[in-house]
C-alpha cells in the first residue's frame, strides 16, 4: 500500500493471544483505482506468517467492506515474487488481472488482483470467514 506512516492507523490490527501480529487496512484514495474500487492490504509479522492469520483477517475486512462500505471490488496488489501473499489472495477468490502492474519507483512488477464484494456476490468461503482458532484475529 506504499510507505507507511509515522503514525499508522490501520482499520484493524490482528490480534493473537493478546498480542498483535499484524494489521489489516483499506484505502479508497490512489488515483489508478477506478470508481468504486478500494486498496485492500495486511501485514502479518515476521514469526507469525503462515499460520493463516492473513487469510483469516483479509477474509473478515472483505466481508466488513461488503457489508458497511459502498466499495464494489477490493484490490490487491502484490510484488511477483511474494508467493505466500499470492496464494492468500487466490484461496480467498480475488482474480488476477491482465498483466503486470507497477507501481515502484524502482519498476519492479507488481500483480493485480481484485474480488467483487457487492452485497450480492460470492466474496470468501464462508469456513474462512467463520474460522477462528484462537477466538480472533
Amino acid at each position: 500500500m506504499g510507505p507507511g506512516s509515522n503514525e499508522p492507523a490501520p482499520t484493524a490490527c490482528i490480534v493473537v493471544a493478546g498480542d498483535v501480529v499484524g494489521w489489516v487496512d483499506y484505502d479508497p484514495g490512489p488515483a489508478w483505482l477506478q470508481p468504486g474500487e478500494v486498496n485492500v492490504g495486511y501485514v502479518v509479522f515476521p514469526g507469525h506468517r503462515g499460520l493463516g492469520y492473513a487469510t483469516r483477517a483479509l477474509a473478515l475486512l472483505v466481508r466488513h467492506l461488503t457489508v458497511e462500505t459502498p466499495y464494489r471490488t477490493a484490490v490487491l496488489v502484490i510484488d511477483h515474487g511474494n508467493e505466500r501473499s499470492l496464494a492468500v489472495a487466490e484461496r480467498l477468490g480475488f482474480t488476477r488481472t491482465a498483466g503486470d502492474f507497477t507501481l515502484t519507483e524502482n519498476g519492479e512488477g507488481q500483480v493485480r488482483y481484485e474480488v467483487d464484494i457487492r452485497p450480492d456476490a460470492v466474496v470468501v468461503d464462508a469456513e474462512v470467514v467463520e474460522y477462528a482458532p484462537d477466538g480472533g484475529i
